[in-house]
């Protein structure tokens, strides 16, 4: 557990508001990755997204919490993609090679991925990344 303070917000409840707070997230990882995390404002995303900068204070507070939620995003993508069961007839070695492909697959697909990877200081991107690591660990030991 860390004592560090969550920055992200909670979750909106609204539609509306999921909607604009996914699209904020969209709009800053095209941003990261395009024009590095240094580079980027949080003001240069709110344009980008074309809301107020009081909009994304709303659900941001500032970039780290940005990082942190797009951090949470991909994990949880990642852990969705990757097998949840082992087959025990499955070889240990073709489970680790389904998991590199996926690995592959996502990072191709998934704007801000890699920058965002690069960058993963936070506590909250080490913990969802251990996180992944141990359900990965678990399903490989079956």
């Amino acid at each position: 557990m860390t004592d560090t303070p969550k920055t992200t917000r909670r979750m909106p409840q609204q539609e509306r508001s999921r909607r604009r707070y996914q699209h904020i997230l969209d709009t800053a990882a095209k941003l990261f990755a395009e024009e590095g995390i240094a580079s980027v404002t949080t003001n240069h995303i709110a344009a980008a997204a074309e809301v107020s900068i009081g909009s994304l204070y709303q659900f941001f507070p500032n970039k780290e919490a940005l990082l942190e939620a797009l951090t949470e995003r991909y994990i949880e993508q990642m852990a969705a993609v990757f097998p949840q069961e082992m087959d025990i007839a499955i070889p240990v070695e073709a489970f680790i090679e389904e998991i590199i492909t996926q690995f592959v697959r996502f990072e191709g697909q998934e704007d801000g991925f890699r920058v965002i990877l690069l960058h993963m200081e936070s506590s909250a991107a080490t913990e969802a990344a251990a996180s992944l690591h141990k359900m990965l660990v678990t399903q490989i030991d079956r």
